[in-house]
């Protein structure tokens, strides 16, 4: 089986760290062939990746990146898709959420996790951001959270059945 792991930039923090660790991980135990992907480009990229291949995609702060939502980046990770052909995709945070869910509404052949890093309630404040994320999360076919403190939260904001995140 093929995994890839879509992470918001190349930048050493705990979302992306945790993702390189996890395809590591699988990747020694001989289980899965893994990839990440990387949104945006950023100028620290001290991220050790070790052996893993990376796609970056090259997104940029610009109009798109401020309304929240870049087709480019959109129309390019549904290329990787198509090239790499993953049966899982693991969306390492928030943003990657979004890209996720829109890529795999093209490209329908991949199971889409989503991984919860935080505390939802700190920066889902308006009905529309809430009810936009409701619509990406309906895209995804597993939701998981890091604590169970993270997970609760999620599921108040996102009104989301128990069962439904992990």
């Amino acid at each position: 089986y093929r995994v890839l792991h879509l992470i918001h930039s190349q930048q050493r923090r705990g979302a992306e760290v945790f993702a390189v660790q996890l395809a590591s991980r699988l990747e020694e135990k001989g289980l899965f062939q893994n990839g990440l992907c990387s949104l945006y480009r950023n100028g620290d990229s001290s991220l050790p990746v070790g052996e893993l291949p990376v796609y970056r995609l090259g997104g940029q702060s610009g109009v798109f990146h401020k309304l929240g939502l870049d087709p480019q980046l959109v129309s390019r990770l549904w290329g990787t898709l198509r090239r790499f052909r993953p049966h899982i995709l693991i969306a390492h945070g928030s943003d990657t959420l979004k890209y996720a869910a829109c890529a795999g509404f093209f490209y329908r052949n991949v199971a889409t996790i989503y991984r919860n890093i935080g505390t939802s309630s700190m920066w889902a404040h308006s009905a529309f951001k809430v009810n936009l994320n409701r619509i990406f999360l309906g895209q995804v076919d597993a939701v998981v959270s890091v604590s169970e403190y993270t997970r609760q939260d999620f599921i108040n904001v996102y009104q989301l059945p128990q069962e439904r995140v992990a």
